[in-house]
């Protein structure tokens, strides 16, 4: 027969104030059948459970009996504390700590044996050791009818699924006269027990207190079959408070009112539509207003948190729509299943044209083109040299470097001159420029007439150093005090940290402003932004003028429902939701949502009337290809002109120079007259 993995026993008497001697109880064969029941029903409903066994009186006969019963079969961990609340607080988290188990523990129970007068000590320790942090540990009480439904429904215990209520009474019973002592009256506990089960929901729902079963001990075995009935797969009515601020396409609404912490209206959203069909399913309502200070959450140096995160925290709300998964947030609020991955990515303008007027060097690299500069002065002066060597050997006049750098130019420039080689040497080297020169133009000519029809686009903005490497360009983000903006704060990345440096706050409709006015990218959420562009950016043919990164940046793990700790209705909750993400429900509503969306704001602007704006026409001719332009000469023009300058220039500093010359050698001649015939 199997055990349970590990117990604990708690004695929870204040001797200090004098509660031990309250009531003495002896052991009678009434004590001893519930302790059999009690005992038969850890064996088969609490098998391998973590069992604390706690008692508001140091003289438990049940306890006693359940600790010789357990410890026969295996090792007991006992606490003594007899005085743990007249203890100091660090002690008292000392003797509490482990409490209740380990986290691989998967089942926990508590048996306790309430003293009468005790309900005091007994919720001063519920909320001392948290059991409302464990709302799947099945209780199990026995004490006495007074007070009994009150004590089932005090707040220490709101979330408690699993609770049982074994109502023992104690009589009178008179020990006969002797010769060695009198007549005397003694306590004993009855041999009919009635059992209480608590239901969680079933008073529309509220709390509810029904008496399950009534037992004669001294008749027949105990029945204790479907003793923990299995709790309603519906809530019978409850309403919960949610908590919600707009996230599109999961989170949409209208306020109510502008009071803060108002309630509001769901519209048209991923939330509602799961919300709305978890209500319908599990038969509940719900009530969804806004955190009173419109805020996400973060923490502050006290250790309590604002926004949605500490409403949760505090319990002052069920659950809250949407909130990132971070380390920090799951100390102080549990989670559902992730039910979207939101990618983080980056909006600007669409890139344009790239410089018409630098067209007619676009067709080689740089890297290409200083190549073919180096090459044509390297041959050049080769084959100055190669003529010069022959010169000297031949006794030959040659031709001035000028001329080989002139000549090699016009090769270049399919405009041959005389040739100036004179040996086999110098013959091969002009034969060897003129084949690279033939290759060299041809290529040329068919890469300029490629990128004349593709036109060359300036490159896109995909990944956070892309903005970083552009030389005046600024970003920015909606996101102001929530996660997003602690993950860019916090980062250890350094360009993540430059990129939060710069970081400019403001709305997203004058995020997407500032966009459309050039030079500057708004980082957001992909689908939220999308929402924004295809409502308010986007023509009616479905062009628009912005472009989103190829590169996605996943922030968090993901999206996910968050709920205050011990929240007994997050696993219900929980796995509805797994079973929509299972089904790609969600990811097929998200779709369905932002195509609403979109195609509503098209009709109303076609029943409105508007105009188009003007922007997206003049973003539409920029992308349209044209194939050649006056336009695409400019570098050509400019080239010219410039070649023009440096000939006058030359030509110039040349006729300055002999006319200089000149002017000298007529000085030395009027200097130096020639002398006379006589």
């Amino acid at each position: 027969m199997r055990r349970c993995s590990t117990f604990v026993l708690l004695l929870l008497a204040a001797v200090a104030s004098g509660r031990a001697d309250r009531t003495a109880v002896t052991v009678t064969e009434g004590a001893h059948q519930v302790a059999v029941v009690v005992g038969q029903v850890v064996e088969q409903y609490l098998a391998e459970c973590h069992l604390v066994l706690a008692a508001t009186t140091q003289y438990s006969p049940l306890l006693q009996h359940i600790n010789r019963q357990l410890s026969n079969a295996m090792g007991s961990v006992v606490v003594d504390a007899a005085s743990l609340f007249d203890q100091e607080q660090p002690t008292q988290d000392h003797l509490l700590h482990g409490l209740w188990g380990e986290a691989r523990h998967t089942c926990r129970a508590l048996i306790l044996h309430l003293n009468h007068g005790d309900d005091s000590l007994a919720f001063r320790f519920f909320e001392t050791s948290e059991l409302w942090l464990w709302p799947d540990t099945s209780v199990v009480i026995v004490g006495e009818r007074p007070g009994m439904k009150a004590f089932l429904r005090h707040p220490s215990l709101h979330n408690v699924k699993d609770m049982l209520y074994f109502v023992v009474q104690l009589y009178e019973r008179l020990t006969p006269k002797t010769m060695l002592k009198t007549e005397t009256t003694k306590k004993a506990w009855s041999e009919r027990v009635k059992v209480y089960q608590r239901c969680l929901y079933c008073d529309n729902g509220g709390v509810d207190v029904r008496l399950d079963r009534v037992w004669n001990l001294t008749s027949l075995e105990p029945y204790i079959d479907d003793l923990f009935i299995k709790q309603p797969e519906d809530f019978m009515g409850h309403k919960f408070e949610i908590l919600g601020l707009p996230f599109y396409p999961h989170s949409n609404y209208k306020r109510n009112s502008e009071e803060p912490g108002t309630t509001v209206t769901l519209l048209d959203s991923v939330d509602a539509r799961m919300i709305n069909s978890f209500s319908s399913h599990a038969n509940f309502s719900y009530e969804v207003r806004e955190p009173l200070d419109r805020q996400w959450g973060v923490d502050t140096a006290d250790g309590n948190w604002t926004g949605t995160i500490g409403m949760l925290q505090h319990q002052l709300a069920d659950f809250g729509f949407d909130l990132d998964l971070t380390p920090k947030r799951k100390e102080v609020v549990e989670y559902s299943v992730l039910h979207t991955q939101e990618y983080f990515v980056i909006f600007s303008l669409k890139p344009g044209l790239l410089p018409q007027q630098l067209a007619i060097i676009r067709p080689f690299m740089g890297a290409i083109w200083l190549l073919l500069f180096i090459s044509f002065l390297v041959w050049s002066t080769t084959l100055w040299l190669v003529q010069k060597s022959w010169s000297v050997m031949a006794g030959e006049h040659i031709m001035d470097l000028s001329y080989t750098f002139l000549y090699g130019w016009s090769v270049l420039m399919e405009e041959f001159s005389i040739n100036p080689a004179v040996s086999s040497t110098s013959q091969f080297l002009v034969g060897l420029w003129l084949m690279t020169c033939l290759i060299i133009t041809n290529i040329y000519r068919c890469s300029l007439a490629a990128h004349l029809i593709v036109q060359d686009k300036m490159p896109a903005i995909d990944t956070f150093q892309d903005l970083l490497i552009r030389d005046g360009w600024e970003w920015g983000s909606s996101f102001t005090n929530d996660a997003t903006m602690l993950f860019f704060k916090y980062h250890p990345d350094p360009d993540i940290q430059k990129l939060h440096e710069g970081m400019q706050y403001a709305l997203a409709e004058e995020q997407f402003r500032r966009v459309l006015k050039g030079g500057y990218s708004h980082l957001t959420y992909k689908n939220l932004g999308m929402a924004i562009v295809g409502a308010s950016i986007t023509d009616n043919r479905g062009y628009t003028p912005i472009y989103v990164s190829k590169t996605e940046y996943l922030l968090f793990l993901g999206l996910a429902w968050g709920f205050r700790r011990g929240a007994p209705f997050r696993h219900r909750i929980s796995m509805m939701m797994q079973h929509m993400v299972d089904a790609g429900l969600i990811a097929y509503w998200i779709e369905d949502v932002l195509a609403d969306h979109m195609r509503n704001a098209r009709e109303e602007r076609e029943k409105g009337g508007q105009e188009e704006v003007n922007q997206y026409e003049i973003f539409e001719v920029a992308d349209r290809n044209v194939t050649f332009g006056l336009g695409h000469l400019q570098g050509a023009f400019y080239l010219l002109l410039l070649g023009f300058a440096l000939a006058l220039l030359s030509f110039g500093g040349e006729t300055f120079a002999n006319y200089n010359s000149s002017s000298d050698k007529s000085l030395m001649i009027v200097e130096n007259p020639a002398p006379r015939k006589s």
